[in-house]
């Protein structure tokens, strides 16, 4: 209905009521509406779980970033190096100095300890990771000169389900590489 129309329609003459008859939606058309919605929704929204390469690979990259700042803590440092010690029952790591390997040093942007629990605080979305040192046996240790102290690579197997990932560090110059 045009707009001309429609004031043709609502001038008033002596006791008339002006009634625009436009149509709405109904009841029924909102309903089928809101139901085509949620089932889009529903099918392109994620279900909130992570798939377990996705975990591994989030896993893979915070332990690579741990590692490389493990490395610069020592370079800085070198009198007490620093070094990344994996949790007994595979639960996570934590980063501490030589001189204090079962104290997490303090995280320099919150103060609390340097530690790594997959599935809670910082790593809540990788539950289900579990991390384990492959090769050498013991603490991952750099010199003061960002190598590996024990000189021979180092090799981290995280697993989420059936999935795993491999990390390698280096022991020629304390380069982290991620793998499959």
């Amino acid at each position: 209905m045009s707009a001309q129309q429609v004031r043709q329609r609502c001038s008033p003459r002596a006791g008339q009521r002006c009634r625009l008859s436009l149509r709405g939606f109904t009841l029924i058309e909102l309903l089928i509406t809101l139901a085509a919605l949620a089932i889009v929704a529903a099918v392109a929204l994620p279900s909130g779980r992570l798939d377990n390469r996705v975990q591994l690979s989030a896993a893979a990259t915070m332990l690579a970033s741990d590692l490389e700042y493990a490395q610069s803590l020592t370079l800085s440092a070198p009198g007490d190096p620093a070094i990344l010690r994996v949790a007994a029952n595979s639960s996570g790591y934590w980063v501490a100095r030589k001189s204090a390997p079962t104290t997490p040093i303090a995280r320099p942007d919150t103060g609390e300890p340097y530690q790594v629990v997959f599935g809670a605080g910082a790593a809540r979305r990788l539950e289900g990771v579990t991390i384990a040192k492959l090769a050498p046996a013991g603490d991952v240790e750099y010199d003061a000169f960002g190598r590996l102290a024990g000189g021979v690579d180092a090799l981290f197997q995280l697993k989420a389900g059936a999935a795993t990932m491999v990390v390698s560090v280096s022991a020629s110059t304390g380069a982290v590489t991620v793998g499959g």
